[in-house]
């Protein structure tokens, strides 16, 4: 996979439908491999795949752990 994204074009199966257009979108732009075309910070952070994140709530640890599993 590390050689596909270093030398390959990012191409994902259309008929199989694994992946929605945000998501694609993303990954795109976190692979790109030109450093200054790929995506910084503030980029991510708007990016419709995280349009429900609320960022703040993210910086003062506001999110619950709901979905953490607890193994005994």
């Amino acid at each position: 996979m590390y050689r596909r994204v270093l030398h390959e074009e990012l191409a994902f199966d259309e008929e199989s439908r694994v992946f929605d257009d945000d998501t694609k979108s993303l990954l795109r732009g976190l692979l790109q491999r030109n450093p200054l075309l790929r995506m910084t910070d503030a980029r991510i952070k708007r990016h419709p795949y995280f349009s429900m994140i609320e960022w703040p709530h993210v910086f003062y640890k506001r999110y619950g752990t709901s979905g953490l599993v607890h193994l005994r």
